[in-house]
């Protein structure tokens, strides 16, 4: 018996035999149960035929029939529904993805197949990069930084550029995880946790600081190892990549020709002449705490009571020309793979660049803060000496210069930048020292 070919728009609750051709937008993770005795399962697809229509289609059978089905069938592919049970959407389903139609497709073992389709793709292709509903609609990354916690859960829609891809994980019972750092015009990094199996593979072929994502239905929660919000796949959830708006278009562009970085290196200093807030460490270590702010600066009078340039410890470290991330000082090139393609066609010798990287304790009468960092060209404008230089030196010289310092109340200008998304842990960086004069100390330095 020949099939009627339908599509998602002209679908009616009395249509029989008939078949549907879309390509897959949306896939859940495979769900295995027990029932009577047998192992069965279940996955899930969104099909979409055209800009305007998609519809949620389930298919049932044996664990083994739907592991076939689950390795078989992937986003991006073009499909035939065949023969297919249809049905009114629940009104009370708050699990399945929301989707144009009022109806929905049942494939049963035995009762209907999903089988690929031989035919020209190309006009189905082009429908994943084809918003679902506008990207003017969605939200900005900063209403949700600043959403309150007791709203975690909520589904919104975002638009967002992948600003970092941190390896898969592999969970206990709970299949594989991804964390994404996303970012947009608002909000300099945002995670975003990946559960779905289908889009975690996907993401595979995301470019950093380059693809751009429409979230709909993205649940947010607030994240206590975090301490800030974050974003979350759940099973309603769908994803259209790259999607062709001029919102997008705009928010690549600005991502593109800003200076947001995938590495927190930064050889640029802040206006020394600026910094005139003058904080106890005390009230510095309180602002990091409670602060929302990413960055701050402030001006400290604290006496250095470790810097080591003239022992076992190491004071320098090595980056990347090319990426700018840092690599172990004992590597000389980064294994990165673009980086690799990089100097495979490069003529440079070296890979690498050496910097100074001191770890510094500052102490004044409320507190010590370890693991300031004194880096690059400031440690060189500092210390005298340029890195290069400063190797050739005898120990006897470089713990000369230590002792410039060390035990000594110094006037320390300080640029602290908060932990972020992007950025793993608080650096407290210093951008000038030099030996205090005690007048100046008795003047401007706080009790508290």
């Amino acid at each position: 018996m020949s099939l009627n070919n339908f599509s998602i728009a002209a679908l009616h609750p009395n249509a029989n035999n008939f078949k549907i051709t879309g390509i897959i937008i949306g896939k859940s993770n495979m769900s295995t149960f027990e029932k009577s005795g047998q192992q069965n399962g279940v996955v899930k697809f969104i099909i979409r035929d055209s800009n305007d229509h998609y519809i949620n289609c389930t298919v049932w059978g044996t664990a083994q029939f739907i592991e076939e089905y689950n390795v078989q069938f992937k986003i991006g592919q073009v499909v035939n529904v065949l023969r297919s049970k249809i049905s009114n959407v629940r009104h009370d389903n708050s699990f399945d993805p929301i989707t144009s139609s009022s109806l929905q497709l049942t494939v049963n073992e035995g009762f209907g197949t999903v089988e690929c389709f031989d035919g020209d793709v190309a006009q189905f292709v082009k429908l994943l990069n084809v918003p679902l509903k506008s990207t003017d609609l969605a939200l900005n990354l900063a209403d949700i930084a600043s959403a309150n916690p007791s709203d975690s859960g909520d589904f919104v829609d975002l638009l967002v550029v992948v600003a970092k891809l941190k390896p898969k994980r592999q969970l206990k019972n709970k299949g594989s995880v991804r964390d994404v750092i996303v970012i947009d015009q608002t909000l300099p990094g945002m995670f975003l946790t990946i559960w779905n199996e289908a889009w975690i593979d996907r993401s595979d072929s995301w470019d950093e600081m380059s693809t751009t994502l429409h979230l709909i239905n993205i649940s947010f929660k607030y994240s206590e190892f975090q301490k800030s919000n974050i974003l979350e796949t759940r099973t309603r959830t769908i994803i259209i990549v790259d999607p062709k708006s001029e919102r997008s278009t705009a928010l690549k562009d600005y991502v593109l020709n800003s200076t947001l970085s995938l590495t927190d290196f930064d050889t640029s200093e802040p206006d020394l002449a600026s910094i005139t807030t003058v904080m106890t460490l005390r009230q510095i270590a309180d602002r990091i705490d409670s602060s929302t702010e990413s960055v701050f600066h402030s001006l400290t009078y604290a006496m250095v009571t470790h810097m080591d340039i003239d022992g076992w410890s190491p004071f320098y470290s090595r980056r990347c020309i090319h990426c700018n991330c840092q690599i172990r000082v004992k590597e000389t090139s980064c294994n990165k793979e673009n980086c690799s393609i990089f100097f495979a066609e490069s003529p440079l010798d070296e890979h690498y660049i050496n910097y100074f990287n001191i770890p510094i304790s500052l102490t004044d009468h409320t507190g010590t803060i370890e693991q300031c960092r004194l880096i690059g060209d400031t440690a060189e404008r500092i210390i005298g000496h340029t890195l290069h230089d400063f190797l050739k030196l005898s120990d006897a010289e470089r713990t000369a210069i230590k002792w410039k310092f060390l035990m000594e109340r110094c006037s320390v200008k300080l640029w602290i930048k908060r932990k972020t998304a992007l950025r793993w842990n608080t650096q407290i960086v210093i951008v000038d020292c030099q030996l205090a004069n005690p007048a100046e100390v008795l003047e401007k330095i706080k009790v508290y």
